[in-house]
C-alpha cells in the first residue's frame, strides 16, 4: 500500500529562526556555494540545534573542513506533510531512502544498504536543492 510523504524544505538563514527548535524533521547540510547536500540527518527526540551541536557530528565538521575548505554550511530543514502517523521508524525510513538515493559524501550509514519500506513515496518541495524531487522505495 502506498505511503505518501511530502517534505517541505526551508533554508534557515539565521540563528534566531524558530525551526532550530524543531524535532521530528530532517535536515540537510549543504555546501554554501554549490548547494550540494553534504550531509542529511534527522532530528527525532532532540531539536535540530541539539543534533548539530552534539559531539557525534565532529567527524562531519572535520570532513567538510578538510575536503571542501569551508567552515560553515547552509542548513535546510524538511518538515513532514503526511496523513500517516509520524513514527520514529517512518522518520528513519524516509531519511535512509534519501541518503541511499542522493549519496551525500559525509553520510556513512544507509549509503550501501538499508531496510526498505516498499510503497514509501517521498516528494521534496520548497527550497530543496536537488534536481530530483521524487523518491520511491521499492
Amino acid at each position: 500500500m502506498p505511503l505518501d510523504i511530502e517534505l517541505d524544505w526551508d533554508l534557515i538563514e539565521d540563528d534566531r529562526d524558530h525551526r532550530w527548535t524543531l524535532s521530528r524533521v530532517l535536515y540537510a547540510l549543504c555546501h554554501p556555494e554549490t548547494d550540494q547536500i553534504l550531509y542529511l540527518g534527522k532530528a527525532e527526540y532532540q531539536s535540530v540545534r541539539q543534533r548539530l551541536s552534539c559531539r557525534s557530528k565532529d567527524g562531519v565538521w572535520n570532513h567538510v573542513a578538510e575536503q571542501f575548505g569551508v567552515e560553515e554550511l547552509t542548513l535546510r530543514i524538511g518538515e513532514f506533510i503526511t496523513d500517516a502517523r509520524l513514527t520514529v521508524e517512518l522518520l528513519a525510513d524516509t531519511e535512509s531512502l534519501l541518503i541511499k538515493r542522493i549519496q551525500p559524501c559525509c553520510n556513512v550509514q544507509a549509503t550501501q544498504s538499508r531496510i526498505t519500506r516498499p510503497g514509501l513515496r517521498v516528494t521534496c518541495s520548497g527550497d530543496w536543492p536537488e534536481t530530483r524531487v521524487r523518491f520511491v522505495d521499492r
